[in-house]
């Protein structure tokens, strides 16, 4: 028997088609609805309505749009589920919830402000392999570096920037092999090549006492670039939903799913060859979160253009970039963290449960850490005005 529908198999899930609707121009995705509206036709039933419905979006492609507008009901019928990976695009915008859903369906929280700021045009170093790396940098005041999550780009942390540009100059980079930027000749994007491409991002720009900020992807390669280049140049770390070790294995339990072991770890691969948009999605669906499973499998219109998302991108060096990381392990590195550094995780995440969340809590000397109940792997997106207030707080206790 082939080897993905044996994996489909070990999942309970059964062998399933997919259609491939095509789609032009700036998408608006809902992760989790069985209905996604477009830009038009929300503003216009909005407008007939005669209120504005506020929402925040998770996106690529929102730098330069207007906030959108979401249908009332469709927003409060949202479940929580958010699939990485589709923010790499910048004609794709997803469309998400902003609150967990036990919260009041007739309060919404506005995120829309930051849409009416001029644009920022990224900007670019040489890596020393010399690759061009792109960055956006907006905002004065102390540095702060912002990387982004496996498949994703800058546009991660747009949705932070009214809080961060109080008092902070940021840095987001579209990491190596992402954001639809062409490696230019240079190296793949392993996780100690990103970690080197960050050494060369603080010396180029000449950044001292650096608060750094990882998700997924992004605290792994500030572990790896913790366990290179220690941590003078940084003040303080945020590190979002990670496992030091992907990987599971006899007497480690977390790792991904909490039993993803080197034969799993093939089979994604497998499919990742195959099919990357699909293995993508199955990644986050077939974890621990029942609701993304639920919505996966019934064929929800939001997977559907969030698989579309994917398959604009150039699968290469992504692949290559998911074997680094799946061979990573920096449970050694932990110990040696001696700045302060600050913890987020999703109550209901994807990959990791709560006892991944506390072992990286007991390993980090007087880490502190944030549980965002009812939020998946992106517990920041979920719940970003907590995320906001804590991350804030956090660099400057004393403002």
């Amino acid at each position: 028997m082939p080897r993905a529908p044996r994996m489909h198999y070990q999942l309970g899930v059964g062998k399933r088609r997919h259609h491939a609707a095509g789609a032009t121009g700036m998408i608006k995705v809902n992760m989790g609805q069985d209905n996604v509206v477009d830009r038009r036709r929300a503003q216009s039933k909005a407008r007939q309505g005669g209120e504005r419905i506020r929402q925040g979006i998770v996106a690529a492609g929102i730098d330069e749009g207007d906030p959108s507008v979401l249908d009332h009901q469709m927003n409060r019928r949202q479940n929580r589920p958010h699939i990485p990976g589709i923010e790499g695009n910048d004609s794709i915008a997803v469309v998400s919830p902003v609150e967990h859903s036990r919260t009041h369906p007739c309060w919404r929280p506005d995120y829309t402000s930051a849409f009416n700021k001029p644009h920022t045009a990224m900007s670019h170093f040489l890596a020393d392999d010399g690759a061009k790396i792109h960055v956006r940098i907006s905002g004065e005041g102390t540095p702060i570096v912002m990387l982004h999550g496996w498949t994703a780009s800058h546009q991660e942390w747009f949705p932070f920037l009214d809080d961060l540009h109080r008092r902070h100059r940021v840095y987001r980079w579209d990491a190596r092999g992402h954001g639809g930027h062409a490696l230019d000749g240079g190296a793949q994007p392993t996780v100690e090549r990103m970690a080197r491409d960050l050494a060369n991002l603080l010396d180029h720009y000449q950044l001292e006492d650096a608060v750094a900020v990882g998700h997924s992807m992004g605290a792994l390669t500030l572990w790896q670039y913790i366990r290179d280049y220690g941590s003078r140049r940084l003040s303080k770390l945020c590190f979002i939903d990670q496992s030091p070790k992907l990987v599971t294995e006899p007497g480690w339990t977390h790792g991904i799913y909490g039993n993803f072991g080197q034969e799993k770890a093939g089979e994604l691969m497998t499919w990742l060859e195959e099919d990357f948009a699909e293995g993508v999605l199955k990644l986050a669906a077939f974890g621990l979160n029942e609701r993304a499973r639920e919505k996966y499998l019934a064929g929800a219109s939001g997977w559907e253009r969030s698989r579309n998302a994917l398959r604009s991108l150039e699968p290469s060096a992504l692949i290559a970039c998911w074997a680094s990381l799946t061979a990573a392990d920096y449970r050694d590195v932990l110990r040696r963290i001696d700045i302060p550094s600050m913890l987020v995780y999703g109550g209901e995440s994807n990959f990791y449960r709560k006892e991944t969340a506390q072992y990286v809590a007991n390993e980090i000397p007087g880490a502190i850490l944030h549980i965002y109940d009812g939020s998946d792997h992106s517990p920041h997106q979920w719940q970003r005005q907590r995320f906001a207030r804590e991350l804030m707080h956090f660099i400057d206790p004393d403002a």
